[in-house]
Parts: C-alpha cells; structure tokens; sequence
C-alpha cells in the first residue's frame, strides 16, 4: 500500500513508522537535495492508514506534514478539478496585518474556522496568512472579491 509523503524534509524525519516492514524512498533533485516529498510502501494497508491517521497534518520543523494515498499525476490532477477546498493562502500583507484583520475581512464571506497570522521566531510577519472557511463555496467567494485586494488600505 503507497502512502505519499509530503513536506519540505526526507521521510526519514518521520521518525518510525507504523509498520515494520515498510520501505521508503524520497525524491531528490540532481545535486542531492530533497524536492520535499517521499514515498512509503507499507506492508499491509492497516498500516498504511495508520501512518496516515498519526502523521497527516504533524507539524514538523515549521512546516505541515501532509500524509496520503498515493495517486498517480493523472488520478491527481482528476481529484484536484473535483476537489473545493476550504483554506486560502493570503499573501503580500502588511507586516501589521492583525487576527482580528483577517476576521473583519474574510468574515464577511462567510463562517471562518481559523485564522493563522504567520509569525517568524522573533514575532515579526511573515506577510502571509492563512484563513480557513466553514464552506468552500465561501473560498471561492472570498477569493473572487479579494483577489488583489490592498490589505493595508482599511
């Protein structure tokens, strides 16, 4: 059973795995460095969802840990037409940018679930955040009336 592995690390940063008898392989660039994803095959497909519900979304050096089934390019790409997500990457904010800014802004959408100001060690923005809708239809919506939008003009 393939799971694939995503994150900006090798696998072996997983730590162990669920299954003894999995083999694991990371996809690396030319010079040796790592592209960020990997693949693990397990030995059953008990194990396979087991790495999946314990591993999927860790947090791991500053970075979300995606964990899933493996799709071929041509299954992905199928999904991901298909696919409404509820989560927008927002970007080129102001390094004042608030919580509560994002609430007032994207709210007006729709219900937010969460709302995440990146912040680097010292507390500064990163000028980009994420905010996460209740609804994917409220994404789009969001993303059509705020794409472009000055945040630092309010």
């Amino acid at each position: 059973m393939g799971v694939e592995v995503e994150a900006s690390l090798g696998v072996a940063s997983l730590g162990e795995a669920p299954s003894r008898e999995a083999s694991s392989g990371r996809a690396p660039y030319p010079n040796g460095q790592s592209k960020g994803y990997g693949f693990v095959q397990f030995d059953n497909a008990e194990s396979a969802q087991s790495a999946i519900d314990k591993l999927n979304g860790m947090p791991l050096n500053d970075k979300q840990v995606y964990v899933g089934h493996f799709l071929r390019k041509q299954e992905r790409d199928s999904v991901m037409s298909k696919t409404k997500f509820n989560n927008v990457y927002v970007k080129i904010l102001a390094d004042f940018t608030t919580y509560e800014d994002l609430m007032k802004t994207f709210g007006e959408y729709g219900p937010i679930t969460s709302a995440i100001v990146m912040r680097d060690g010292e507390g500064k923005s990163k000028c980009f955040d994420f905010v996460n809708f209740e609804n994917a239809d409220d994404v789009a919506k969001a993303v059509e009336a705020l794409n472009g939008y000055k945040f630092d003009d309010n």
